[in-house]
């Protein structure tokens, strides 16, 4: 295939792709999962003109490209390429920004299925015994007032080192980053891998992901010492799989395909299905950032919908999607900067 051709086709490809995404964030705000900043009505016109202009773009693309181009005007193909597809292409990195912005802020709010989001405080004061030291730091947590937890672990904490477990238990669920930092000085006295494992997706969470790596690395080492935990161990082989793709850490690639298959090995067939969509966007968010060809990126993307519809986290789909783009813009550039042999140039390694 040509240089040109396969530049086309990638086009087409990322064109089609965005279609999807547009069509079906659509018809997630109007039927299921978005909640509105107000109310349903109010942004159902909003909804509706994303729907019309896809359609209407998705029309005018095909009209131009399969009927004025072919039987009237052959010679202006090029201009359509060079001028049109690029503006359309401005146009939906556009709302690309928009939409990620929303959701940073918060104007939508997509209900989430994982692991991590279901993790509560809740669950921590479950596993503090019946300690009555701790009855009050327990029913905080368990109405989810945390800060007021931490406080009061900290008291404990203060005079008798042994509550130092319990503190950290409440730092973790904390929503302060002062308190992670604090959490991480306990980390090597008392800390489980469970905590390892919340402090790292608490900073991925607020983009940090370097540091989100380096405390799933420490808490993978811990998991691995207890593999009667296969559970944990799987969740963490996920959990920095999933990191290494998001920092686009490329020499990791080999490693986080191996993590994630085995993370998937460890729990398909044992009931829970939730889970099993999970880790699968996860490979597919793995195969879209660290793959090599249009069709390793596909895959992932169809991987990622599928894990989307089986009950993965649907506000990240619209990130894998993202990046599905963004992967398939890279390997549109490495082909047009690759000489044709056709025209007398070296093939490209």
């Amino acid at each position: 295939m040509s240089t040109r051709a396969a530049k086309w086709r990638l086009a087409e490809r990322g064109k089609a792709l965005w279609w999807r995404v547009a069509l079906w964030l659509g018809l997630e705000a109007l039927l299921m999962h978005v909640t509105p900043p107000a109310s349903l009505e109010s942004i159902v016109p909003h909804v509706l003109h994303l729907a019309q202009f896809a359609w209407k773009a998705g029309v005018a693309s095909i009209f131009i490209e399969e009927v004025f181009h072919v039987a009237v005007a052959p010679s202006l193909k090029d201009i359509f390429r060079e001028a049109f597809l690029p503006a359309l292409e401005e146009c939906m990195g556009q709302f690309t920004r928009s939409m990620a912005d929303a959701i940073a802020k918060k104007d939508f709010t997509f209900r989430a299925i994982s692991d991590e989001t279901h993790t509560v405080p809740a669950s921590a004061a479950k596993a503090m015994g019946d300690d009555p030291a701790l009855s009050e730091v327990k029913s905080l947590l368990e109405a989810s007032r945390v800060t007021e937890a931490i406080t009061q672990a900290r008291t404990l904490a203060d005079a008798d080192p042994k509550y130092r477990s319990a503190l950290l238990d409440a730092l973790v669920f904390s929503s302060r980053e002062e308190d992670w930092i604090a959490a991480e000085e306990l980390l090597s006295e008392c800390g489980e891998s469970r905590h390892y494992r919340r402090l790292a997706f608490r900073y991925w969470g607020i983009g940090k992901v370097g540091e989100a790596i380096a405390l799933a690395k420490d808490g993978l080492v811990m998991a691995e010492k207890n593999p009667d935990d296969w559970l944990g161990l799987a969740k963490f082989r996920n959990s920095l799989a999933y990191y290494y793709a998001e920092e686009d850490i490329h020499e990791k690639s080999r490693e986080a395909t191996k993590l994630i298959d085995l993370a998937m090995k460890a729990i398909k067939g044992k009931g829970d299905a939730r889970l099993e969509a999970s880790f699968l966007a996860t490979r597919g968010f793995v195969r879209i950032v660290f793959g090599k060809d249009e069709a390793e990126v596909m895959k992932g993307l169809r991987e990622c919908e599928k894990g989307r519809d089986g009950g993965a986290r649907r506000d990240l789909y619209f990130h894998h999607a993202q990046r599905a783009h963004q992967r398939l813009q890279e390997l549109s550039a490495d082909t047009t900067n690759r000489p044709d042999p056709k025209r007398g140039g070296k093939r490209g390694k």
